[in-house]
């Protein structure tokens, strides 16, 4: 703990430094950031208005990088494009995961949604932290013009002025990564020391330090279940209340939350995935 501690607050880059607060406190695997748009992180007034639960800090969307529908639109009437499709249409891009060279940032999806475990931040702390440094990457983003004219994704470089407002790259992730150790005290060569590894972190921080473990119940496969953990996938940092509408007939879902008016949860789970109400 004191060694991610150590990486994160000794991380100049504002970019990094909440990508790494990401990475260690919200447990994706580092190509699910780095395909983020600029509108998949809703405030928790936002989500709230679909679940009686206090939600801390930003809430974070995973979206379908080709198939979903959601575009940074509430209202559900106005999802006429997927993200494939938009990218196509309004900046001649594919999505990351089809893209050539080092633009490419891969997809695995994600498991079903079970909305009585709503996934959020393992430290309240980091998560106040990160609402900070979102309101700078977004500023940095309208300073520059990037979604207006260039990409939608909200993870790009922000020091080097040739690649400026470039979405950023795993290979160069992992450099950074290296480098934020090295400051860190702690050895980028040791097992553990990667973007990977703050993904392990998670699942370690929240059996080890939130005390969610076997004897409340919460066994490997309720704590992690998101972003593709193998044996078991949620991942449950409180014991939220029950959501505000029904959902047991919620398909799977390939995103985590939103907030949608409209047709509700329904609606949204079927556009985060990439399908139509008429496909239930």
């Amino acid at each position: 703990s004191e060694a991610i501690d150590a990486i994160i607050d000794r991380e100049k880059n504002f970019m990094l430094k909440a990508l790494w607060i990401v990475l260690a406190y919200l447990g994706p695997r580092i190509s699910e950031p780095l395909n983020m748009w600029f509108c998949d992180f809703l405030s928790p007034a936002d989500a709230g208005r679909f679940f009686r639960t206090n939600l801390v800090g930003p809430v974070a969307i995973f979206a379908d990088p080709r198939a979903s529908t959601y575009v940074g639109h509430f209202d559900s009437r106005r999802a006429i494009q997927t993200r494939a499709e938009f990218l196509a249409s309004k900046y001649g891009l594919k999505p990351r995961p089809d893209a050539e060279g080092d633009r490419k940032a891969g997809w695995k999806g994600m498991m079903t949604f079970n909305p009585r475990s709503l996934v959020t931040w393992t430290c309240r702390k980091r998560a106040a932290e990160f609402a900070v440094l979102l309101d700078q990457i977004r500023e940095f983003h309208a300073d520059i013009r990037t979604t207006k004219i260039s990409h939608p994704y909200l993870f790009v470089n922000a020091k080097n002025r040739e690649f400026l407002g470039e979405p950023l790259q795993i290979s160069n992730v992992e450099k950074a990564f290296g480098r934020a150790c090295a400051r860190a005290g702690v050895d980028p060569n040791s097992p553990g020391a990667s973007p990977h590894g703050m993904r392990h972190y998670y699942k370690w921080y929240a059996r080890h330090e939130l005390g969610l473990d076997d004897e409340e119940g919460l066994r490997d496969e309720q704590l992690q279940r998101r972003p593709g953990w193998r044996r078991g996938r949620q991942r449950q940092v409180s014991r939220p209340s029950e959501p505000k509408e029904p959902l047991s007939t919620v398909r799977p879902w390939a995103a985590v939350f939103s907030s949608l008016a409209v047709f509700g949860l329904l609606s949204l789970a079927c556009r985060l995935q990439g399908r139509g109400l008429a496909d239930r």
